[in-house]
């Protein structure tokens, strides 16, 4: 290592100690100066992307994210903190994208200390994206009960004053047909609204037997039972049996339940409220 690379080296552990202290300022500052002295040195992009996080310098933090992935493009914590500030910025779809990422390396890895954290994100993306998504169709959805009755509304006024030249119980007669009209399409409408009200249950493959939370990430036992990934995985460190059969078990044991994950994706997908139950 040369005279550059020692004292960028040597500002990089400045920089974490500032860190350690939450000084993100200060911190961002050193690596910026360790970049200085060694332009391709990863680790100082990846803590100058977290501290630029903290620092709400959401842009630049996903652009060192990116410096970091164009010379790592495995690296766990550049897709995660880039899903963050993706997040952060309102770009749920990308920033969904990387969450998964993070978590899939997560699980490649055998990073199991980043397990809780990337899953929790990647939780918090979907649920997002989804809010998001059901916003756009409720006001699609007001927007189009607004013009349908208008419509409506201004075709009973034409039919109204086409009725002019009648007799006052003909027109009283068209102005009661338009308002019954207009109530039964506004009825449909509230009716419509109600069904998005109705309670809501999450079938009972979707829940994990250990925390009876929603399964994100099923995993199946020799014994035929699936469980979430984490809590399966932690039960096994503490206990090291099956939670059904009592039998000895092992991480090396667990094999991924891909239908149940496909079927999981696909109901918290529809069903975003699932991610609060």
């Amino acid at each position: 290592m040369g005279d550059n690379g020692a004292r960028a080296e040597r500002l990089r552990q400045d920089g974490n100690e500032h860190f350690r202290r939450r000084n993100y300022t200060a911190a961002e500052a050193c690596y910026s100066q360790a970049l200085v002295n060694d332009p391709n040195m990863t680790a100082a992009y990846a803590n100058r992307a977290m501290c630029r996080f903290f620092l709400a310098s959401h842009d630049a933090s996903i652009t060192d994210c990116d410096a970091v992935l164009a010379r790592d493009p495995d690296h766990l914590k550049a897709h995660y903190y880039k899903s963050k500030n993706l997040l952060a910025l309102g770009n749920v779809d990308e920033a969904s994208t990387h969450a998964l990422l993070a978590y899939e390396m997560c699980v490649a890895q055998g990073a199991d200390t980043s397990l809780r954290m990337t899953k929790e994100h990647l939780f918090v993306c979907r649920k997002e994206r989804w809010d998001v998504k059901e916003r756009r169709r409720r006001a699609s959805a007001r927007a189009f009960e607004r013009e349908m009755v208008g419509v409506l509304e201004r075709e009973i006024e034409r039919d109204v004053l086409e009725a002019a030249g009648g007799s006052e119980a003909e027109r009283a007669a068209v102005r009661e047909e338009g308002n019954k009209r207009l109530a039964d399409l506004r009825d449909v409408f509230e009716r419509a609204r109600a069904k998005d009200d109705v309670k809501r249950e999450v079938p009972e493959w979707l829940i994990d037997d250990i925390t009876y939370n929603v399964m994100l990430d099923p995993v199946i036992t020799p014994s035929g039972r699936s469980y979430e990934r984490e809590s399966i995985t932690k039960f096994i460190e503490k206990a090291g049996t099956d939670p059904t059969t009592r039998e000895p078990l092992a991480k090396s044991d667990l094999k991924p339940n891909r239908v149940l994950k496909e079927a999981c994706s696909w109901f918290l997908d529809e069903n975003g409220w699932a991610y609060d139950w």
